[in-house]
C-alpha cells in the first residue's frame, strides 16, 4: 500500500478535529518535556488493594504453559531485523495443541480454548519495564485481570490460573503497567486468544481455512526498520499514536488466497490510536455476525463501520459466485468523507478451489438482552455519567480526574449483584476516544451522536467507541468477581495519560 495514501487517510481526520487549543496544552509550558513516555518505568504498587478471597479454580488444566515477555530480534522485513520486545512461548506443561503461532509474524501465540476450559499461564517478565498481562475481553477474577497494581519487575513472574467464562469470540492481550501500556504494546507485546463454544460449533461457520484471523496493527517504521514511538511530539500526545506503515497480523502485507465460498474474517483493532473505517472496495455490504463479545442474535449489513482501538468484528463474505482470479479487498475508507481516499487493508484473492456451500440462519444465537428495568439506577436522570476530558495539569481525564490507583469514588462503587446503567460523555474533547470497562460484557443501549456517525454498538461489547460530541448510555452487569477493575480510553497513549478509572465492586 502507498505509504503517503496511508499517513494522509489518518491525518485527515486529525486535521478535521484538530482544536489548537487542546494541541496547546500538550505543546505549553512544562508539557513539552513531561511526556508519560519520559517517566521512569512503573514500580511495583506499595500497597495493592488486597483482592477478595476466593476458591482458585479445580478440575483439568486444558492449557498450562510459560508466557515469556523477551526481547527480540525480528525480521518482520527480509532485508533488516527490527529489535522488538515479543511474547514468545516458554515450557508447555499441557496443551501445546492450543497453541499457535501466525508465520512471519511478530504476535504472541494465538491461544485456542473452549468456554469452560482452565487456563494456566506464568508470566516471566524478561524486558527492562515493570510488566502485567490483562486478556482483554474476558471476564476473570482481580487477581487474574492484569491490573497495574500487579505488575512485577524485570527478572519477576506471575501466575495466572483461571476458567475461560466467556461465550466464543475472539479476544487478545497485552500489557497493562500504568503508563506504559502504548510503548511496550508498540515494541511488539500483544497476542490473541480465540474461545470456541457449543453454540457456535452448532452453526456450521466456515471454518479451518475458511477462517481468518486480521489483527489491524499500524507501526511508524523508520528508514533502519525499527518501531518509533512517540517522535511526533505534542500531537502524538493529543492524537495518540499513528503509525507510516500496514502491518496486518504483524507483518508486511501479502494477499490472502482463499477458495471460492464463504469466507469468516475475525477482525481486531490491536492498534494503538488509529481507528479504521471498513468497507468492501466492491461497494458490497459488510455482513457482521458478531462484535467484541461474540456472536448477535442475528447478522447485520452494513455499508461502513468504524473500528477504533480493542473493538473487534466478526464478518462473513460469500465469495461463491466468484471466478478464479477475482480480487476483493477489504478496505479502510476515510474517516472525513472528502478528506483522502480508501485504502486496502487485505485482499482476497480467489484461487481455483471450490470452498463449502453454507446458508445464513436467521438467528444466530439466544441473545440475553439486558433490560433497562433491570438496572438500579434505571429512573431517568439517576445513571451515572462519566464526563471525558482534558486539562493542562493531568492531561487526559475522567470527570477532570487523573487516574488515581486504589482510589474510588460513591458513584466508581458498586454493589455486587447489581446491573447498572452508565452514561459517557465526549461533548467537550473534540476527540474519538474508545472506552473500555473491565470484567463482565456490556450492551449499549443509546446514543446521542455529535458531528460524526458511523460506531457499531449492537451486540455485547467490551469497548464502546465515543465520537467527538457523543453521549453514549450502556448497561452492565456486576454479578460475577468482586474487587477493583479500570475503565478507560482505549487508545493506548490517552489512557497512559491519565484517561482512566478503578471501580470497585463490593
Amino acid at each position: 500500500m502507498n505509504r503517503r495514501r496511508f499517513i494522509s487517510n489518518s491525518l485527515s481526520f486529525s486535521s478535521a478535529l484538530l482544536v489548537p487549543s487542546v494541541l496547546n496544552l500538550f505543546m505549553g509550558p512544562g508539557r513539552a518535556h513531561a511526556h508519560h513516555h519520559d517517566r521512569p518505568a512503573p514500580a511495583p504498587h506499595p500497597h495493592p488493594p488486597s483482592p477478595p478471597s476466593r476458591t482458585g479454580p479445580t478440575g483439568p488444566i486444558a492449557l498450562d504453559f510459560e508466557l515469556q515477555a523477551v526481547p527480540e530480534s525480528f525480521h518482520v522485513y527480509s532485508d533488516r531485523a527490527t529489535e522488538m520486545w515479543r511474547f514468545r512461548v516458554g515450557t508447555v506443561t499441557a496443551g501445546a495443541s492450543q497453541l499457535s503461532h501466525i508465520p512471519g509474524s511478530f504476535l504472541g501465540p494465538t491461544l485456542e480454548l473452549r468456554q469452560g476450559q482452565r487456563l494456566r499461564v506464568k508470566f516471566v517478565n524478561s524486558i527492562t519495564q515493570a510488566s502485567i498481562i490483562h486478556w482483554h475481553g474476558l471476564d476473570v477474577p482481580m487477581d487474574q485481570d492484569g491490573h497495574p497494581h500487579s505488575v512485577v519487575g524485570p527478572g519477576d513472574s506471575y501466575q495466572y490460573d483461571f476458567v475461560i467464562p466467556n461465550r466464543a469470540g475472539l479476544y487478545f492481550y497485552h500489557p497493562h503497567p500504568h503508563g506504559k501500556v502504548g510503548e511496550q504494546v508498540n515494541r511488539g507485546l500483544v497476542g490473541l486468544l480465540r474461545v470456541r463454544d457449543d453454540e457456535e460449533d452448532a452453526l456450521g461457520l466456515p471454518a479451518d481455512e475458511n477462517e481468518h484471523l486480521i489483527a489491524l496493527i499500524d507501526r511508524r517504521v523508520n528508514a533502519d526498520r525499527q518501531f518509533e514511538y512517540m517522535t511526533g511530539g505534542g500531537h502524538d500526545h493529543m492524537m495518540g499514536m499513528h503509525g507510516n506503515t500496514l502491518l496486518i497480523n504483524g507483518q508486511t502485507q501479502a494477499p490472502l488466497k482463499v477458495k471460492r465460498g464463504w469466507q469468516r474474517l475475525r477482525i481486531a483493532n490491536l492498534s494503538n490510536a488509529r481507528i479504521y473505517n471498513l468497507q468492501w472496495s466492491d461497494g458490497r455490504p459488510l455482513s457482521i455476525i458478531g462484535t467484541d463479545g461474540g456472536l448477535l442474535e442475528s447478522a447485520e449489513t452494513r455499508q461502513q463501520v468504524l473500528l477504533s482501538p480493542a473493538e473487534r468484528l466478526d464478518v462473513l463474505v460469500d465469495l461463491s459466485k466468484a471466478k478464479e482470479g477475482d480480487q476483493l479487498s477489504l478496505q479502510s475508507a476515510p474517516l472525513v468523507a472528502g478528506r483522502g481516499s480508501p485504502f486496502d487493508l487485505i485482499q482476497l484473492h480467489c484461487t481455483s478451489e471450490i470452498g463449502a456451500a453454507w446458508t445464513m440462519p436467521q438467528t444466530l444465537c439466544r441473545f440475553d438482552r439486558i433490560s433497562e428495568s433491570e438496572a438500579i439506577n434505571a429512573a431517568p436522570g439517576s445513571e451515572k455519567i462519566f464526563t471525558l476530558g482534558i486539562s493542562q495539569q493531568e492531561g487526559w481525564t475522567i470527570d477532570a480526574l487523573p487516574y488515581e490507583p486504589g482510589i474510588v469514588r460513591a458513584k466508581e462503587t458498586v454493589r455486587f449483584g447489581d446491573t447498572e446503567i452508565w452514561e459517557f460523555d465526549n461533548s467537550g474533547t473534540h476527540l474519538p476516544h474508545p472506552i473500555h470497562i473491565h470484567g463482565a460484557s456490556f450492551q449499549v443501549l443509546s446514543r446521542t451522536s455529535g458531528s460524526f456517525t458511523g460506531a457499531f454498538d449492537l451486540g455485547w461489547k467490551d469497548t464502546v467507541l465515543l465520537l467527538p460530541g457523543d453521549r453514549v448510555r450502556l448497561i452492565k452487569r456486576f454479578n460475577t468477581h468482586k474487587g477493583d477493575f479500570l475503565f478507560h480510553c482505549h487508545n493506548l497513549e490517552h489512557e497512559d495519560h491519565a484517561m482512566m478509572r478503578d471501580f470497585r465492586i463490593l
